[in-house]
């Protein structure tokens, strides 16, 4: 009988433990898929953030062209977006990135520096040059910015998030000002018939339209939209 009841007691404790471990497992496990579901998001807002103002269209590390048949690889890595042609480059960049990423800033500042539409530097209101010296060209993610001194750029750092939202909310009354045509990209209605045009920043373009609904071609193709208000200049 006792035997009984001490083999009746350590079933129960093996299943107990049993139990304990299969939950923590599955602890563990949802744990792990929160994870990645969270990293997975991160690198979607990355991409999301950085694509429209991408500089390159080869891949950074064979040179190869981008194309329709043979598209982009993104890659995500320490916060900045990097296109390859394959995955044998993508892990390239992985293993080391910093080529990649200088590759990539010195592309942006030759595509956006002679863009760059403020008279002021965008952190401190300070007009360029003067007892401040030369200004500094500096790149967030895939964005041109001019800043007045290197104080500025630890003021980007602290919250560059919110610093590219400020600067987008500086750039678009600028912006507007030498925006090329004064009809609708999507509908060819003239800007302001339909009441205030609606102003969108795509990387460092703004694209304006003349009422919401056309807001859903710019969802569709916002690249397309871009390459048809701003065509490159012809060299005559």
């Amino acid at each position: 009988m006792i035997k009984k009841s001490i083999l009746a007691v350590l079933s129960i404790t093996v299943l107990t433990l049993g139990v304990f471990a299969l939950s923590a497992s599955q602890d563990e496990a949802a744990a792990a898929a929160k994870q990645k579901e969270a990293g997975e998001a991160e690198q979607a807002a990355v991409i999301a953030q950085q694509a429209p103002s991408y500089p390159l269209d080869v891949c950074v590390i064979s040179g190869e062209k981008f194309t329709k048949e043979s598209p982009a690889v993104d890659c995500v890595v320490d916060g900045h977006l990097i296109r390859t042609c394959c995955n044998r480059c993508a892990a390239k960049v992985e293993k080391d990135s910093k080529p990649a990423i200088e590759k990539i800033k010195k592309a942006v500042i030759a595509e956006q520096k002679s863009l760059w539409p403020l008279k002021t530097c965008p952190v401190s209101g300070d007009p360029f040059g003067g007892d401040m010296g030369e200004p500094i060209d500096y790149v967030v993610g895939t964005r041109y910015v001019k800043l007045c001194c290197k104080g500025c750029v630890r003021a980007i750092n602290k919250d560059s998030a919110k610093f590219m939202a400020d600067l987008d909310a500086k750039l678009m009354p600028v912006l507007v000002e030498s925006y090329p045509t004064e009809a609708c990209i999507v509908s060819g209605e003239r800007l302001g018939s339909m009441g205030d045009p609606i102003d969108v920043m795509y990387g460092y373009r703004l694209l304006r339209f003349c009422c919401k609904g056309c807001l859903r071609a710019y969802k569709k193709d916002p690249a397309g939209l871009v390459a048809k208000v701003y065509v490159p200049k012809t060299k005559e």
